[in-house]
């Protein structure tokens, strides 16, 4: 009986886990993460705008996404947009 009741409590215990989602700023978050507020990507301004840097990537491979250059060599004010890791 003991193992039934502990096996149940865990079960209960790992599903809620499993189905909540995280909020920034929000008591209600209604996607897996949700954000009310901005975002600040790269504090430093030491973004290269490469995708390995502080870029907004999409996949498991990371080779799709959005970065801005913010050294003085680069874009300061502009975007970059990554299709299989090459700025398309």
């Amino acid at each position: 009986m003991k193992k039934i009741l502990f096996l149940s409590v865990v079960s209960a215990i790992v599903i809620s886990v499993q189905a909540q989602n995280v909020g920034i700023g929000t008591d209600a978050p209604q996607k897996k993460l949700t954000v009310n507020g901005s975002i600040l990507l790269d504090q430093n301004n030491t973004n290269d705008g490469g995708i390995d840097s502080a870029a907004l990537l999409f996949g498991t491979n990371g080779g799709v996404g959005i970065a801005s250059k913010k050294t003085s060599t680069g874009w300061q004010n502009g975007l970059s947009f990554f299709t299989n890791g090459k700025i398309g």
